[in-house]
């Protein structure tokens, strides 16, 4: 019992909770020691509070953004900018650290011209989208990779099991969530008989990720095994806007012949072995071909940082398959003003001339991205949007409903996946173009995370994408015009008071 209590009371999570009390604790003495001198204190704060709205107003952020800040501030002025310097400010060390963590190129990953003529010529207006992340992103189209689509976790888990044990040279792991259970314990002894036989295991997980999942210090643990190991930006008992850059890819390197990457993390709910939202529906990719040469790099990339190594043997490792059309992974990372997720859903939203299907677990964007949903659904377009009926955040699953009444009187038609929770982050137009990543429909994604998805145009596997996409809307309730105006009167006042902050969830 003793020991149970000393376990609680001096693990990772309660010293991180006492230090942060601390420091709460710490300015508020500072105010009351400083009362006499209030009047002084309150003018300078209230200088900082408008120095830092001006910097908001000014700043490259989204106006939703800058709203959701200038709201607080402006409404308790007195601390609203000093708790948006504590919370927000980042050193110039961070910034550059963060943003060069996983910024390309590296040796050996440049675009094939022949490959983007070829592509010019038989599909220009795709061509032209992947020249964006090919100009902006740094990661090449390749036609020499094929694309197998993994509609389900237990289809995701046994292929990636079955994978793992083909390993020869190395294996990259990288996921946001990993959680103990069974699907990891038995990913986990792959990997140490896999290290034992000289392979090359590395496994990085997102320290906030995976907080409550796996014990304190679990790196330590892996390496006792042979596993190198990184906690990635390890939460730390400090207010600062740099535990908002979360690692949120899942990545999964073999030998440089194959990938996998998609929604799906290291965990029991994803592969319906525990059930926490009713029926856990995901999905993932799987690559082959020289288009996994730019997962390699991704993890690479972050995996250098921490490790303070360099590893560009890898990139040269190249598995060429048959053509199936043009394959484009890609990545993005906080802190360098490019949206490369946001711009990469947006341009298949504009392609988009007969339908649109989206799949996301939040859908909470700003008014860019309704506009063109917007507009794309009145010009024609058969929009459909798929979102969770069970929800595992209930103020996002708010914030979510606040939009369908909006989108809906655009002629969107928009879904709720009534088995369960739906993970899958999917955008599909025409049969011919899609996404499948990590990234979802929300701000957080889109601006404060590191994430990654691969695009595809042409692939065999999209046809197996729509069949899925469709399958699901067989099983989810289209919401109506009616139910949306049959909203509660009080549930309306909380998604109007909502609305504003949503970009700070």
């Amino acid at each position: 019992m003793l020991k149970k209590i000393f376990r609680v009371l001096f693990n990772r999570i309660s010293i991180v909770a006492v230090l942060l009390l601390v420091q709460i604790g710490f300015f508020v003495m500072l105010m009351l020691r400083g009362a006499r001198f209030s009047q002084y204190i309150s003018w300078g704060l209230l200088i900082i509070s408008a120095g830092v709205v001006l910097h908001i107003v000014n700043d490259n952020g989204t106006p939703e953004y800058k709203l959701a800040w200038c709201i607080p501030i402006l409404t308790f002025p007195v601390f609203g900018g000093l708790l948006y310097l504590i919370i927000r400010y980042q050193s110039r060390k961070e910034v550059i650290k963060t943003s060069k963590s996983g910024k390309p190129p590296l040796p050996g990953l440049s675009q094939d011209k022949g490959t983007m003529e070829k592509f010019f010529a038989e599909k220009p207006s795709a061509a032209r989208q992947a020249g964006y992340a090919i100009s902006y992103a740094g990661y090449p189209a390749y036609d020499k990779s094929t694309v197998k689509y993994l509609p389900i976790g237990e289809e995701y888990f046994k292929e990636l099991t079955s994978e793992l044990e083909k390993a020869e040279k190395f294996i990259f792991i990288e996921y946001f969530i990993i959680a103990s259970g069974h699907m990891w314990s038995a990913v986990l002894e792959i990997l140490e008989r896999k290290a034992a036989d000289g392979v090359d295991v590395r496994v990085m997980y997102d320290s906030m990720g995976s907080l409550f999942l796996i014990p304190d210090n679990y790196y330590k643990d892996l390496e006792k095994k042979g596993i190198k190991c990184i906690e990635f930006n390890r939460f730390r008992p400090v207010m600062s806007a740099i535990q908002n850059n979360r690692d949120h890819r899942k990545i999964c390197v073999i030998d440089g012949k194959v990938a996998f990457t998609g929604g799906i993390n290291i965990g029991d709910e994803y592969i319906n072995a525990v059930s926490l939202h009713g029926h856990w529906k995901d999905n993932g990719v799987m690559v082959e071909g020289d288009a996994v040469k730019s997962f390699t790099h991704m993890f690479l990339e972050l995996w250098n940082v921490y490790a303070k190594a360099d590893n560009r043997d890898y990139l040269d490792i190249t598995y060429p398959k048959e053509n199936d059309g043009y394959i484009m992974p890609y990545a993005d990372v906080p802190g360098d003003n490019e949206r490369v997720c946001e711009s990469v859903y947006l341009n298949i939203i504009s392609r988009a001339n007969n339908y649109l299907y989206i799949t996301t677990p939040y859908f909470i964007v700003g008014e860019e991205f309704i506009t063109a949903l917007e507009l794309s659904a009145k010009a024609g377009v058969d929009v459909r949007l798929i979102t969770p009926h069970i929800w595992d955040k209930k103020f996002v699953h708010v914030a979510t409903r606040s939009y369908y009444k909006r989108l809906i009187k655009a002629g969107v038609r928009v879904f709720e996946y009534t088995p369960g929770f739906i993970h899958a982050k999917t955008v599909l137009c025409d049969g011919e173009i899609a996404t499948v990543g990590t990234a979802n429909l929300d701000y957080r994604s889109m601006y404060l995370q590191f994430e990654c998805g691969l695009w595809m145009c042409g692939s065999k596997c999209i046809s197996d994408i729509k069949d899925d996409i469709l399958a699901t809307m067989e099983k989810s309730h289209e919401i109506t015009m009616e139910e949306c105006n049959n909203v509660p009167l009080h549930t309306r006042f909380f998604q109007a008071l909502l609305r504003p902050f949503t970009p700070l969830f």
